[in-house]
């Protein structure tokens, strides 16, 4: 009796898997405990196409053939093509050009895999809600902040995902401030943030790198990193200049003293 062959073996166990899912044409969930997925599944007979299997983690993607629409997100960015050339030989070529998704998943793939060229076009972001073009706006300056670079042709070193800048703003959160406040702290007149006080918040004493933050302006570009030493109780008056609160003078307020580490 003839071996079957891997690819033979792992066709069978495809169609085994979604057996049982041929009589949907809805998107059906399937946990699958063996791979540790959670798919949508359904068998689609659209004019185009007969009992095509639609099985994709993504809830969108199951309903797009259904309902005939999708989303359209298109940006800049450094990919690859390939093309015969006069040799009849086939070739990879490197392009800096307009392209798109239908995906916002993939769109953040990009932006990923592209943090140095990826770009928006302004006459293309009506196609991003605000929230989207914020999202990709923080990540593409933080992945330039740690110096990540394109991904070339090929598979990605393994060094790629191990990057050190990373690991060393780990202990950081990011957060935006206002004109005046970044003012102040450059200028060494402020050196604290506050929190109002609620009843059974501890105070901590942080050690060095235990807690810092990468700090945005109002343009989402990052322009400085912090590290946050000890915390004490004060009145909200003896520390307000900086920071408006609907607190009473007399209220206690939490204030987290820190040192400006780095200017970007």
């Amino acid at each position: 009796m003839k071996k079957s062959t891997k690819s033979e073996r792992e066709m069978i166990e495809f169609n085994k898997r979604y057996d049982s899912f041929k009589k949907n044409n809805l998107p059906t969930p399937f946990l699958d405990h063996e791979r540790e997925t959670l798919e949508y599944v359904l068998f689609s007979n659209s004019i185009w196409c007969e009992n095509k299997l639609i099985a994709t983690p993504n809830l969108y993607n199951a309903f797009e053939e259904i309902i005939w629409d999708n989303f359209y997100y298109p940006f800049n960015a450094r990919h690859y093509e390939g093309h015969y050339d006069k040799n009849n030989k086939w070739v990879t070529e490197e392009v800096i050009g307009h392209m798109h998704e239908h995906d916002f998943d993939y769109v953040i793939r990009w932006v990923y895999n592209s943090p140095e060229t990826f770009s928006i076009n302004k006459e293309d972001e009506h196609y991003y809600s605000d929230q989207e073009l914020r999202f990709i706006k923080h990540l593409q300056g933080y992945l330039n902040l740690i110096g990540l670079k394109d991904c070339g042709a090929g598979k990605p070193q393994v060094n790629r995902y191990r990057n050190k800048m990373r690991k060393k703003y780990e202990k950081a959160y990011v957060r935006k401030a206002s004109d005046e406040i970044i003012k102040a702290i450059l200028a060494g007149e402020l050196n604290y943030e506050i929190y109002q006080y609620k009843v059974g918040d501890k105070l901590k004493n942080y050690k060095k790198g235990e807690r810092r933050a990468l700090i945005m302006n109002q343009d989402d570009k990052f322009v400085m990193s912090l590290e946050f030493g000890k915390s004490e109780l004060r009145e909200y008056k003896e520390v307000k200049k900086y920071y408006k609160m609907d607190l009473k003078d007399t209220d206690k307020v939490i204030v987290n003293y820190f040192k400006l580490l780095e200017k970007f």
